[in-house]
């Protein structure tokens, strides 16, 4: 049934009142549509974030001082997945289903000796380590000099005290599949923000 305005009964609302009401709905509808844009740009953000973290620069989280004074404990670090890394570089690697972070003191092919003092020579030189925290030493059942077997990274703690890393016969040496990538920035704690060497 069609109402005419001669059959409609009561006062007809003023152009006024007409255009307040278009108003609140073109809001609405404009509010929808910013909440759903909004939404659609934090999950390509996130999707985006997740995809560089996951195959370009992986985040990874320290649990305990091995690495002191380098990296502390509880900090948030940046690694980069590019080639294999070089002697002195901090690595994260996976390891009996743990992620850890160690120094390369030795490459494929290197002779690693390690003195009752902790000291380290590689292919006959003595590393100078100032990024040493502790010098300790650990029962090893390596016999040195030691060869580092080809595909294999010979790696150390910063602070060797009670420290399992590649000196431990059970340990050994890292392989390059277990590889996560080269640690190279700390994010968190703010304090410690920066580039990691």
């Amino acid at each position: 049934m069609e109402v005419t305005l001669s059959q409609y009964e009561g006062p007809l609302p003023e152009p006024e009142e007409i255009a307040n009401v278009l108003n609140d709905e073109y809001y609405k509808k404009d509010y929808h549509g910013a909440i759903r844009s909004t939404l659609y740009t934090l999950i390509t953000v996130s999707a985006i974030a997740l995809l560089i973290a996951t195959l370009l620069l992986p985040v990874v989280r320290i649990y305990g001082g091995s690495m002191q004074p380098t990296i502390s404990d509880d900090s948030i670090i940046l690694c980069r997945k590019s080639g294999l890394p070089d002697r002195g570089d901090v690595l994260a690697f996976y390891y009996n289903n743990k992620i850890l972070v160690r120094r390369v003191i030795g490459l494929p092919g290197d002779e690693i000796s390690v003195d009752p003092n902790g000291r380290v020579t590689v292919n006959g030189e003595t590393l100078k380590e100032e990024y040493v925290k502790n010098q300790g030493t650990i029962k090893s059942g390596l016999i040195y000099p030691y060869v580092v077997p080809d595909g294999r990274y010979f790696v150390l703690a910063d602070n060797r005290v009670d420290t399992l890393d590649s000196r431990s016969d059970l340990f050994g040496c890292i392989q390059e599949e277990d590889f996560i990538g080269q640690v190279v920035f700390c994010v968190w704690p703010m304090d410690e923000l920066g580039l990691i060497r």
